[in-house]
């Protein structure tokens, strides 16, 4: 899983990087939407890598919008597991949202 998760952030920082300048989202993003999408979203399940799976799926959502290009989105919930899809992200929410370390408390530190 150390590679996987090491690929995520990888993936993660290339689109923060096309987010960066968009000019280059058609040359750079060229896996098509229908690979992408499962190839991130199967990875949600994992507790190794469900955060970095999460990071790159929203770098990716919201490129995918500043760019107009709903493609992505829509495979995400045209997607055959969509439900599963959305559970696992659910599911990762509430273990965060749990970890005293990583909720949100409203104060800075």
């Amino acid at each position: 899983m150390t590679n996987v998760a090491a690929a995520l952030t990888s993936l993660t920082q290339d689109l923060e990087s096309v987010l960066q300048d968009l000019t280059s989202f058609g040359e750079k993003v060229t896996i098509p939407h229908g690979v992408l999408i499962p190839a991130i979203t199967r990875h949600l399940a994992s507790t190794e890598t469900s955060d970095r799976a999460i990071k790159a799926l929203s770098i990716l959502l919201s490129l995918g919008n500043v760019v107009g290009d709903n493609s992505f989105a829509a495979t995400m919930f045209l997607h055959q597991n969509a439900a599963g899809v959305f559970e696992n992200i659910c599911k990762v929410g509430v273990v965060l949202s749990r970890h005293p370390d990583l909720s949100y408390t409203g104060t800075s530190r």
